[in-house]
C-alpha cells in the first residue's frame, strides 16, 4: 500500500465523517424547529394578544387616551406587569404598532437609564422622584421622565420650570 492510497482513504474517511456530522446537525435542527412549530413554548401568549380580543381593546383604549398627551417623535418606554415575559414582549410590540408616531421601547431596567422621554405603564403604576404623572387611566398611566436636575429640584420644593431657569 502506497502513501498516496493511505492519504486518499484518510481523506475519504474525514469527508465521510464531515458529511455524517452535517447530516446529523441538520436533522437535530429540523427536529427542534418542528417541535417549536407544532408545540410552541407559550401559545396562549400569542392568542391573548390578537386584534378584537377584550384585552387588546383595553390596551387600545389606554394607548388612545395616552396618545393625546404625547408629542410626536418622542421615545416612550413601555412597562407592563403581566408576570409573563412572552406577554410583556407582545404588549410592547402592540404598543409600538398602535403608537406609530412614537419610538416605543420595552423597559428592561431602571426608568432613569432607559433614555426615554416618557413612560407608559400598563396594568401597573410607578412612583419615583424622576416621574411626573400626566395621565391616570383604569388600564395604566403615562409619566414624563424628568431629568435628574428637575427631579432633585422637585424634591427640594422647586418647580421644574424654576429649576430649568425658565422665566415667567
Amino acid at each position: 500500500m502506497t502513501t498516496s492510497s493511505r492519504s486518499g482513504r484518510l481523506g475519504a474517511a474525514v469527508l465521510a465523517a464531515a458529511i455524517a456530522w452535517a447530516a446529523w446537525s441538520l436533522a437535530a435542527e429540523l427536529a427542534a424547529l418542528r417541535r417549536q412549530v407544532v408545540d410552541p413554548p407559550n401559545p396562549g401568549a400569542v392568542a391573548e394578544w390578537t386584534l378584537a380580543t377584550p384585552r387588546m381593546e383595553s390596551l387600545r383604549r389606554f394607548l388612545r387616551a395616552a396618545r393625546t398627551r404625547l408629542p410626536d417623535g418622542r421615545v416612550v418606554a413601555f412597562a407592563s406587569a403581566t408576570g409573563d415575559a412572552d406577554q410583556e414582549f407582545f404588549l410592547a410590540l402592540w404598543a409600538a404598532y398602535l403608537l406609530p408616531e412614537e419610538r416605543v421601547l420595552r423597559l428592561d431596567g431602571p426608568v432613569e437609564r432607559s433614555g426615554a422621554d416618557y413612560l407608559l405603564t400598563y396594568n401597573t403604576t410607578r412612583d419615583g422622584p424622576h416621574l411626573e404623572e400626566l395621565l391616570r387611566h383604569p388600564s395604566g398611566a403615562l409619566y414624563r421622565i424628568l431629568p435628574q436636575s428637575s427631579a432633585a429640584a422637585r424634591d427640594a420644593g422647586v418647580s421644574p420650570r424654576d429649576a430649568a431657569g425658565v422665566e415667567r
